[in-house]
């Protein structure tokens, strides 16, 4: 099973998002802890 991704981007900033998948080159983002044991994980 693959997974897919939809990059939206809200520009007005009005709740509604633009499909902007077929424009984006890369994307990396990571999510709470990037080593073994850090006292707070990651928010970026």
């Amino acid at each position: 099973m693959t997974t897919r991704w939809t990059i939206g981007i809200d520009w007005d900033r009005d709740g509604n998002y633009t499909d902007e998948t077929a424009r984006v080159l890369s994307a990396k983002w990571t999510r709470g802890f990037q080593q073994a044991y850090m006292d707070v994980g990651n928010d970026a």
